[in-house]
């Protein structure tokens, strides 16, 4: 078996290992633009504007986009969470190029396989890396909410 394919091994049985997140879901028959739109209705109906509030909060959390459309959604402690394991990746990524005087695929590979780095396939785990490395790289700094406020305010505006 190759070295990759050893790697690949490695990255199948970590994924299996990992936790998964229990909490509660949105129910799968639910869409966006209708619980949006019942919203916006009693809101008309009623005049009550905790049904405009929660319309506005669901698009300031980026949980619905412009047309009320539901996004894939994280909470913020997690999502800042992701953020933080996502920085830890590239500076393992980094280290593993130094110390192990390899290339950035290997690395990302390595990465990869060790972290159980969740992806449809190892090939896409680690062009998942490569792309966050490319990024850090780019950027310089940790991912930030640079520019945030502004498309949150915009679809606030259109929504309501």
């Amino acid at each position: 078996m190759t070295y990759m394919g050893e790697l690949e091994e490695l990255w199948k049985t970590n994924r299996r290992r990992k936790p998964t997140v229990v909490g509660p879901e949105r129910a799968r028959s639910l869409r966006g633009p209708d619980f949006v739109g019942e919203l916006h209705r009693l809101w008309v109906l009623t005049k009550d504007e905790r049904f405009k509030d929660a319309i506005r909060a669901l698009a300031q959390y980026d949980i619905i986009d412009q047309d009320g459309n539901f996004l894939r959604w994280m909470p913020p402690s997690l999502a800042k969470l992701q953020g933080d394991l996502e920085e830890t990746y590239v500076e393992a990524v980094h280290t593993l190029m130094i110390n192990c005087e390899c290339s950035r695929h290997r690395a990302c590979a390595e990465m990869a396989a060790r972290s159980g780095l969740e992806a449809t396939s190892f090939k896409a785990a680690i062009k998942h890396l490569d792309l966050l490395y490319s990024a850090y790289l780019k950027a310089s700094v940790p991912r930030c909410e640079r520019g945030r406020r502004a498309v949150v305010e915009s679809k606030v505006g259109k929504i309501v």
